[in-house]
């Protein structure tokens, strides 16, 4: 969180490598994407991150998280601030985005996510995804530190990472939206209530 604070970004977002890799420094998707933050080679060259045969600095988790908040600072520029069309830029490739915006005519994620004609569906179930990881994550980060005060918080993510990205799938209530959840008022009261009530499909 040190990293976007210093980067002026909001510290919820620090916890995108929950969805992403579960904090595993070696993750590797079908597409090759590689990392804590899932790493495109292309999109970690643009922001400094060296990747050759011999070292790839995707997998290095101070590096790639630098990466990643000037990557997102980028994106929040380009978005006029919607964190929303942010995150879905981040999973879907920039370029995609902003085809579908342009074919479908909208500019609010959650009117292109209502549809299946614009996004594919990992694209339009990861927003959501990511919103609920940051609930859930805080409801047990705040529960850790109340049982158990001075715990290491870097070592607990990566341990809650693998329960948080199957409970934020399956089990997403009862968990309350903590008072400092920074994305909370601009998020549609269906959406959140579908973060919520389960009803995430």
């Amino acid at each position: 969180q040190s990293v976007f604070r210093a980067e002026g970004l909001p510290l919820d977002l620090a916890y995108i490598p929950i969805i992403e890799s579960g904090f595993k420094t070696n993750a590797l998707s079908k597409a090759s994407a590689k990392g804590p933050w899932q790493f495109m080679r292309p999109t970690a060259r643009d922001h400094g991150l060296k990747t050759d045969w011999y070292i790839d600095e995707r997998s290095d988790p101070e590096k790639a998280t630098v990466a990643a908040a000037q990557y997102l600072k980028t994106l929040h520029k380009m978005f006029d601030g919607d964190w929303h069309l942010v995150l879905a830029a981040y999973n879907g490739g920039l370029g995609r985005l902003q085809r579908a915006m342009r074919s479908s005519g909208e500019d609010d994620f959650w009117s292109l996510a209502n549809s299946s004609r614009h996004l594919p569906r990992e694209t339009r179930e990861y927003v959501p995804l990511i919103l609920a990881a940051i609930i859930v994550a805080k409801n047990l980060m705040d529960s850790a530190d109340k049982s158990a005060p001075g715990q290491d918080r870097e070592s607990l993510q990566k341990r809650l990472a693998e329960e948080l990205r199957t409970m934020c799938r399956e089990h997403l209530a009862p968990y309350e939206v903590p008072k400092d959840f920074e994305f909370a008022e601009s998020l549609p009261r269906s959406a959140l209530g579908k973060l919520l009530k389960r009803e995430l499909t």
